[in-house]
């Protein structure tokens, strides 16, 4: 038939074929229609000396993947199949052109007649760089959408989707590089784990795994998610991760024992979350939090050295430990203390304390029991003035230390005034009845506070009831300055205990006492109103 001439398309056996210098797929090939451009028939035929013959079909316009004319940007027509064309000056229009043509069809033109100049798309075949564009173009347009979708609707022959991902990878690795980055700010919160963001790349490569032509990008998108997204070891992205390169502040709380509100401080701090995310480089990181690590809260410490939040406080106040101050704030109550002192702290009274095979309640007694503050305990077993013992196989713990009775009793007749200044304050003494009216608290939330030493009371018998407990008003008053319980702040901001509870614990505000069944939950004054609750 005369008038047609193709750049070239060699049929093969397998689902790709040759189309000029590119190898596409047979499937986005059209066979049973002929795809014409009508204006470019039109120039073929305006040419001086013109002949009917002289108009020909492009190859390229049988390939799907360019949607529109690339000279003319003009959407082509449908005609027969190529055997039935007859004369092309039929088909050809000379009516004047609007528009510009698409560069993306313009450029996967160019690669089928071997002349693209694009070092990054051009290193992949024709139709793997089309599907490419698709899909961020699909990612790019999901962005705004209700919901993540995995497919793109029509396909990989969607125009639009090709024509905006096309001026995300016509820049290169970075710039593609750059928009999965930011695909965590440009969507909201509604996905619920990164990864999902970027599931039509992980249903497309995982549909080619094992094609060899998908390679480089499988690699790449591998290599991204590594390194950007808070993937564990053993967990896929298109490969199982070998190594975790990215934090999240769930999975670095996990790792590294403390919690997401000291781990957000700590990497707020340094600078090192990601553009729109909560994620950080690990490595970058690490050393920052292994120092945060080290830091231990006053009711971590409390755990270690087995006694109350109070004592530790009390012992802080007293320089038996040193400290270091929260958020640099100096004058608040001091909050952190590091890992180290604590062990120093512990292995100090170790090397004084004997260990024994077994315990003469007679002879010894507990330092909760022995009527000592136990800041004065501790100086008194540190100056060698008290023997102090511990059970061999127990660990040295302010619960396990047991103080000999005899040199107590001796220190205390040595101290004439603290007798005078018991006997002096009984008079202004509280019960536990007066000070569960005093703190507006249950009876029960006094007999726990006595129990936990936030509450150190008078001095009593040791076989003493706790209906027996008193406290002088000036130490309840003291409590109050310092302690406030949420029963009494939820009506202030009118909201009810248990919602004020879970808004404090997701702050990162612990309770010192979280009591049970009937018992208050009491806060430090100082935690609320740094979040200004009070």
């Amino acid at each position: 038939m005369t008038g047609l001439r193709l750049r070239y398309i060699v049929p093969t056996g397998s689902k790709r074929v040759q189309m000029g210098e590119v190898m596409v797929t047979r499937s986005y090939t059209q066979s049973k229609t002929t795809r014409l451009c009508t204006h470019c028939l039109a120039d073929d035929l305006a040419q001086p000396s013109a002949k009917p013959r002289d108009a020909y079909v492009r190859g390229s316009w049988s390939w799907r993947q360019i949607f529109a004319c690339p000279v003319h940007g003009v959407p082509f027509i449908e005609g027969p199949r190529i055997e039935e064309l007859g004369d092309l000056s039929y088909w050809a229009v000379t009516a004047t052109v609007k528009g510009l043509p698409d560069p993306s069809d313009q450029y996967f033109h160019q690669r089928v007649l071997g002349t693209a100049k694009n070092s990054y798309l051009d290193a992949m075949e024709a139709d793997v760089a089309t599907e490419l564009c698709s899909i961020l173009g699909h990612m790019a347009a999901t962005s705004d959408a209700k919901r993540m979708m995995e497919r793109i609707p029509d396909g990989f022959e969607n125009a639009t989707c090709r024509r905006e991902g096309f001026e995300i990878a016509v820049q290169g690795p970075r710039a593609v590089a750059d928009f999965l980055r930011g695909r965590p700010a440009a969507t909201d919160r509604r996905f619920g784990t990164h990864k999902s963001l970027y599931s039509p790349i992980i249903r497309w490569l995982n549909w080619n795994i094992n094609d060899p032509n998908y390679r480089q990008l499988i690699d790449f998108f591998q290599d991204f998610a590594e390194q950007n997204l808070p993937l564990a070891p053993g967990e896929r992205f298109i490969y199982p991760v070998g190594k975790r390169q990215v934090h999240s502040l769930k999975s670095a709380a996990a790792e590294y024992n403390i919690s997401e509100a000291r781990i957000e401080r700590v990497v707020r701090e340094n600078r090192g979350f990601t553009r729109g995310g909560k994620h950080f480089d690990r490595a970058a990181m690490h050393d920052h939090i292994v120092r945060e690590q080290e830091k231990v809260t006053t009711s971590e410490a409390a755990k270690m050295m087995g006694c109350t939040a109070i004592r530790i406080d009390h012992l802080l106040k007293a320089g038996l430990l040193g400290y270091l101050p929260n958020d640099g704030i100096g004058e608040r109550i001091f909050r952190f203390v590091t890992r180290t002192e604590v062990e120093n702290f512990i292995d100090k009274l170790a090397a004084i304390i004997e260990p024994v095979a077994s315990i003469d309640d007679l002879e010894v007694r507990r330092i909760a029991a022995s009527n000592y503050k136990v800041t004065a305990a501790v100086r008194h077993i540190l100056s060698g003035d008290i023997r102090a013992c511990v059970l061999r196989g127990e660990p040295v713990r302010l619960d396990t230390i047991y103080l000999n009775i005899e040199d107590m009793q001796r220190e205390k007749r040595a101290d004439p005034s603290r007798r005078q200044g018991i006997r002096k304050s009984r008079p202004g003494s509280l019960s536990v009845d007066e000070i569960r009216v005093h703190l507006d608290v249950t009876g029960s939330t006094v007999e726990e506070l006595f129990k936990v030493g936030l509450l150190l009371g008078d001095l009593r018998r040791e076989d003493a009831k706790h209906h027996a407990r008193r406290a002088s008003k000036e130490e309840i008053d003291e409590f109050k300055k310092t302690y406030i319980s949420a029963e009494e702040v939820a009506p202030k901001l009118g909201t009810v205990t248990n919602k004020l509870v879970k808004k404090l614990d997701r702050l990162g505000v612990e309770p010192v006492l979280r009591g049970f069944k009937n018992m208050a939950k009491i806060y430090r004054r100082e935690d609320l109103e740094k979040h200004s609750l009070i």
